[in-house]
């Protein structure tokens, strides 16, 4: 028996169903990196520290990963098009209300709540391409819909990926781990969080540009991580001494405390903090005693 054609307004009607989706889905996905810039300048904008700041940009997974059971029964239970619309425009609203409301806790609400309706968005639209395409057909309509959200737009992946910088590391993806660190403009960022089109004019200094340029040879502040044994596996090793060179430019003589405070948003699998703060200390130390002969 011959199969039935599906009426041309079906067919229409899952492709406009399809685009809805992926509209959302890109917007909500992007909503993750909105504001991400506060994590260049936490102490003007909020006044709290690195490790805050981290806890500020994993709010929105924490969110978002709680939500995906929920958000998947919802999608089964009620209609998925108006929970798809009406999470997008919850999304949209808390995003904005970040820009307007001052405080830290405030920020962190919102973050949390951005993810949980990212969370939804994502299972609904899910759902939303299996109610419109037929079984053999979802593989595509998945496809195009994971496919939608420009993954490459990070300054991470455009320095590693496109530039070749592969000195620069990727850990969490979530801006709270540290390794992906460089300076732009003077300052340490995370460069998984942030867009590169909100870096057109920037000065980015990777940890390959610490090294002399004509010959190789390491900077003091590389060659105490090596005399002083500041690494492990060295994966994280590059976002400790990018962070740790951004302090210095600002703060050549910093204290102890000061140089724990700024690592504070770096993490170490490994467990290397403490030869981290040594070595870095070591290299302030070797500073001073050469600044305290040239003045002899």
């Amino acid at each position: 028996m011959a199969q039935q054609a599906a009426p041309q307004g079906a067919k229409a009607s899952k492709w406009l169903a399809l685009t809805a989706a992926v509209l959302a889905f890109s917007y909500t996905f992007l909503s993750r990196y909105i504001w991400s810039p506060l994590m260049t300048d936490v102490s003007n904008e909020f006044g709290i520290s690195a490790t805050q700041a981290g806890l500020y940009m994993s709010a929105f997974f924490m969110g978002y990963l709680i939500t995906q059971i929920p958000g998947g029964l919802m999608a089964d239970k009620l209609q998925p098009k108006y929970i798809l619309i009406v999470c997008t425009l919850c999304s949209g609203l808390a995003t904005a209300l970040m820009s307007v409301i001052p405080g830290y806790a405030p920020g962190l609400a919102l973050r949390i709540i951005t993810g949980v309706c990212s969370g939804c968005v994502m299972a609904n639209c899910s759902k939303i391409v299996a109610v419109n395409f037929a079984p053999q057909e979802r593989a595509i309509g998945m496809g195009i819909l994971l496919a939608s959200p420009p993954f490459g737009i990070t300054l991470a992946d455009t320095l590693r990926d496109r530039l070749g910088f592969t000195g620069l590391k990727v850990g969490c993806g979530q801006g709270a781990c540290g390794a992906c660190t460089v300076i732009m403009n003077g300052k340490a960022v995370t460069s998984c969080m942030m867009l590169t089109m909100d870096c057109d004019g920037a000065r980015i200094v990777t940890i390959e540009g610490l090294a002399d340029a004509v010959t190789g040879e390491l900077s003091g502040l590389q060659r105490s991580f090596v005399d002083n044994c500041g690494y492990q596996c060295g994966f994280c090793t590059p976002g400790i001494i990018m962070t740790a060179q951004a302090l210095l430019e600002k703060n050549p003589e910093p204290t102890e405390e000061e140089v724990r405070e700024a690592l504070a948003g770096n993490y170490c699998r490994c467990g290397t903090h403490y030869s981290a703060v040594e070595s870095i200390m070591a290299y302030v130390e070797k500073k001073k005693k050469e600044k305290e002969g040239c003045a002899q």
